[in-house]
C-alpha cells in the first residue's frame, strides 16, 4: 500500500423531510502518491499527483428510540460513489461505491457511536474488481465527532 495525500473541496448539505434527515456530500480530491521505486517495493522522496476523485454520498438518518430531549438511536442507511478523473485514468475510471447501513447512538449533540455493515465494492487500476464487507469492525464502528457552522448544528 502506497501512501497517499489528498487535499479537498467539498459541500455538505442536509435536508429534513418529516422525520428523516437526508445527508449529501459531494468532494473533489487531488490524490498525490508517494513516490515509489520502479518495482513498487519501497518508498522514496517525495509525494507525486496522480488524478483527481470525484465523491458523492448520499445518506438517510431515521430516529428509533429517543433516549431523552438530546440523545437517540437511529437507523443509517447510506451510499458513496467514487469516481476517478484524468490522464492516468485509463480502465478505472469508476473507483468504488460504499454501501452502509447501521445503527447510532448520541452520547452529546456533537458526539455519537456507530456500529454497522458496509460492503465496499472497488475497481483496480487493472480493471479487476475487489468486494469486501465489514461489519460493526474497526474503521465502521467508532465514534464521530461532527463540528458545524450555521443554524442547526
Amino acid at each position: 500500500m502506497v501512501p497517499e495525500l489528498r487535499p479537498h473541496v467539498e459541500l455538505a448539505y442536509r435536508q429534513r423531510l418529516k422525520r428523516i434527515n437526508i445527508d449529501q456530500r459531494y468532494r473533489m480530491e487531488a490524490r498525490f502518491f508517494h513516490q515509489t521505486n520502479a518495482a513498487r517495493t519501497e518508498l522514496e522522496d517525495g509525494y507525486a499527483f496522480n488524478n483527481f476523485r470525484f465523491r458523492w454520498r448520499i445518506q438517510g438518518a431515521v430516529p428509533l428510540w429517543k433516549i431523552d430531549n438530546k440523545r437517540s438511536l437511529r437507523v443509517r442507511v447510506s451510499n458513496e460513489l467514487h469516481v476517478n478523473l484524468g490522464r492516468k485514468i485509463q480502465i478505472n475510471v469508476f473507483d468504488q461505491n460504499r454501501i452502509y447501513g447501521g445503527f447510532s447512538v448520541d452520547f452529546l449533540p456533537n458526539l455519537s457511536f456507530d456500529v454497522g455493515y458496509m460492503n465496499w465494492f472497488q475497481q483496480k487500476p487493472d480493471g479487476n474488481f475487489l468486494t469486501e464487507t465489514y461489519f460493526g469492525l474497526p474503521p465502521f464502528t467508532g465514534f464521530r465527532l461532527a463540528f458545524g457552522l450555521g443554524r442547526g448544528q
